[in-house]
């Protein structure tokens, strides 16, 4: 399902939370919402649920959520790990969500055993750590089979070996033509999750791209080679046109692959002791690029 974000807003105050934003989101893909503290991820969540009121709207397949009787089953949600009646068992909550769905008990204790819940089921969530919050919310969301799975922060408080299952448990959920958009702090595990990536900044768009080009963007990619004479191969760089500069005892050199600066360093006639290819990682590429535009500084200690 085609979900498109159009023009959407939203002022506290004096504040501009969200800045005219606009992004599409694909089916079949897994996108990453990124942004600094403060950068206006929540709200944009809540607006394209229509559970905050503000500018723009949004659409799935091209009809607003409004639009469609059954909503359980065109977009599923989680947006807070402690958002249940501390009071009601875990599988009464999911219960209580599939009643106003009319979805049946067994599709209930389906999800319970999918999230891994089956023994704390006729548990009360009160009692829950982070992770088994997470479950039960993702539980939620995935109750009638949406074709939309909007989550925020679902990965605060999971162990590794959760968060590897969430990782494959979304992937495999986009692989069957659904459409999944998911915010997370946790850039190096966004890094392997994501297909596509939607960065913001103070409530505006930053980047809406492949993760893969909004690594190739940093600057922080290049190529690394020590010589004989790194000095010499420097000027022999720079007169050439290309970018580069002395770098942990060695050169790193700018928009060139690790064959072309060797064959310099061999026509130039010097020996190579060192050349290798250096990649950014997702997290040096956001800190990066979003630098100019974090909310809320940090500071040494004093």
């Amino acid at each position: 399902m085609l979900v498109e974000a159009k023009n959407l807003g939203k002022t506290f105050g004096q504040r501009r939370a969200v800045d005219d934003l606009s992004f599409t989101l694909a089916p079949g893909k897994v996108t990453g919402f990124l942004g600094p503290n403060g950068s206006g991820k929540s709200t944009t969540l809540r607006l394209m649920l229509g559970l905050d009121v503000g500018d723009g709207e949004t659409t799935f397949d091209g009809k607003p959520i409004t639009a469609y009787d059954d909503v359980t089953t065109i977009v599923g949600a989680h947006l807070d790990a402690k958002l249940f009646h501390p009071q009601r068992t875990a599988r009464n909550h999911l219960r209580m969500l599939a009643a106003e769905a009319d979805i049946s008990d067994d599709r209930v204790d389906e999800v319970i055993a999918l999230m891994g819940l089956t023994s704390v089921a006729k548990a009360r969530p009160k009692s829950f750590s982070m992770g088994m919050g997470q479950r039960l919310g993702l539980a939620g969301a995935i109750l009638g089979n949406p074709n939309v799975l909007l989550l925020d922060e679902p990965a605060n408080g999971l162990d590794p070996a959760t968060i590897h299952w969430l990782r494959d448990f979304l992937r495999a959920y986009a692989g069957l033509g659904r459409t999944v958009l998911v915010s997370s702090h946790l850039l190096s595990e966004m890094e392997l999750m994501a297909d596509d990536l939607i960065v913001i900044a103070r409530g505006q768009l930053v980047a809406n791209e492949p993760t893969s080009s909004f690594i190739d963007r940093s600057t922080r990619n290049d190529v690394y080679v020590r010589s004989a004479d790194d000095a010499q191969l420097l000027d022999v760089l720079t007169a050439k046109g290309f970018t580069a500069r002395m770098s942990d005892s060695g050169l790193s050199v700018l928009g060139l692959d690790t064959d072309t600066v060797g064959h310099i360093a061999f026509e130039t006639g010097l020996r190579v002791f060192e050349l290798s290819e250096r990649r950014a990682s997702l997290e040096t590429a956001f800190l990066e690029l979003t630098s100019n535009a974090q909310e809320f500084e940090t500071g040494g200690a004093k």
